[in-house]
This record gives structure tokens, sequence and C-alpha cells, in this order.
């Protein structure tokens, strides 16, 4: 369960076949900051974005 106090980091990650984000957020877990995924999120290109240069596909992404 997140914790909505705490902030949340977002990954994103794009390549020709696909985008991706994992959310991740610290938590304390015995005592120790641990960073895990709070949720997943991807999906397949569409043909149009697959033209798109890496910087374009990033903020596709996002």
């Amino acid at each position: 369960m997140p914790d909505w106090n705490i902030p949340f980091k977002l990954y994103i990650n794009a390549c020709g076949d696909g985008l991706g984000a994992p959310l991740h957020q610290v938590q304390i877990i015995d005592d120790k900051p641990t960073e895990g995924p709070v949720c997943y999120i991807s999906r397949q290109i569409k043909p149009t974005g697959a033209r798109y240069g890496a910087s374009q596909m990033k903020c596709l992404c996002l």
C-alpha cells in the first residue's frame, strides 16, 4: 500500500516495442529503507509512435 506522505519515484523506459513506467516508493522495512514497486504500467508502441526518436519516446512514456 502506498504511503501518501512519502515521495514517489517514477522510472520510465521506452524502446521500439513498448513503453514501461514502474512507480516506486521508499519504505522502512525491518529498520532499513527499501525501495519497492507500487505499480507497473506498460503498453505496446502504436505504429505512429514507432517513428519517434529516443527523446520523443521518453516524453510519450510520461
